[in-house]
Order: structure tokens, then sequence, then C-alpha cells
């Protein structure tokens, strides 16, 4: 099963700065220690080997392109993985899919499906879905380079982009209430 070592290697491999890695690394270490928490204070069942290797891979893409589509890449290099892999188990196969996800869906708290059209994304929907997906778009949300920033910054980064009340930046506030929600 896909884990810390095979997502680091898989960066390494596919060409990811040292800049990339390093923040792939604290959003990881940021995720599972939310992930500890809510699965401690709710009784939620979370898969933290997914957490861990989702956030080392969130954003693998990187390691191809800079732009938004930075969350597609990274899922089509995984998808290739399981298609050019014949020797991977179906529990590997999964895994992987769930990892891709976490790839298209990381960015702020995702892009819904009209804001994909603007963006030239096709016409999909990336919002995150399952708990480990939120986890770390949220974790995501928390990091700058490195380093812990907090919401805050994430959220002024996103205004200044796209204007104060865009959907965008109401659905990261959105995510950080429900992830913090899930912490008390």
């Amino acid at each position: 099963m896909p884990d810390r070592v095979f997502a680091i290697n898989l960066l390494n491999k596919e060409g990811a700065s040292e800049r990339v890695i390093k923040h792939c690394i604290a959003v990881s270490e940021c995720a599972v220690e939310i992930a500890g928490k809510i699965s401690k204070k709710k009784n939620i069942v979370i898969d933290l080997n997914l957490v861990e290797t989702g956030g080392l891979l969130h954003d693998l893409g990187r390691s191809k392109t800079h732009s938004i589509e930075h969350g597609i890449a990274g899922a089509k290099i995984l998808r290739n993985l399981i298609s050019n892999s014949a020797d991977l188990s179906s529990d590997a196969q999964i895994f992987i899919e769930k990892l891709a996800r976490i790839c298209e869906r990381h960015i702020g708290a995702g892009i819904d499906k009209d804001e994909a059209v603007v963006l030239g994304l096709g016409e999909n929907e990336y919002i995150p879905e399952t708990i480990e997906e939120k986890i770390i778009a949220h974790a995501d949300n928390l990091i700058a380079g490195d380093k812990v920033a907090g919401i805050e910054q994430t959220v002024e980064n996103f205004e200044r982009k796209l204007g104060k009340g865009h959907k965008a930046v109401k659905r990261i506030v959105e995510l950080n209430n429900y992830i913090n929600s899930l912490l008390k």
C-alpha cells in the first residue's frame, strides 16, 4: 500500500522542487495532527495513512505546473501509475485513486463546476467530499511555505486575488469552521 516513503519517492521522481516537498511535508504533518485530534474527540474513523500520504502528494502536480491546473496534473500522474502498473493490487489501485481525488480537490476549499469552466478545467466539480479530503484541503490552507500561517493569511490572499465575498473565499471560511467544529 502506498505510504510516506512511496510519496516522497514519487515527489522526487517527478521532479518536485525542495520547496514543494518541504511544503508537502508540513501540510501532511498538520493534516495528520488534525485528523488524530478529530478521530479522538469525535470518534470518527479517519484513514491516517491516506491523510499522511495524501498530504504529501497533494501538490504532486507542482512538479509539472504551478498554475491552477496543478491539482489535475497531480491526479493525472497518479492515475497513470494505475494504468501503467499491472502488478498493483486492487486495494492499492483504490488507494491511489483516493490520492488522485485529494490532488484534484485540495485547492482552497475546492473548485465548483462553474469556476472550473471559467478556469478552463472542464465541467467537473473539484470540491472535497471525504473527511480526509477536507482535512488535507484545510491543512493546506493553514500552511504557507513550510510554516503554519493560519487561515487569516489564506483568506486575505484569496480575497486579494478573487475579491471579498467571492464564493471560493466563503468555502474556505466554511471549511475552516467545519473542521474547527470537529476539534471542539
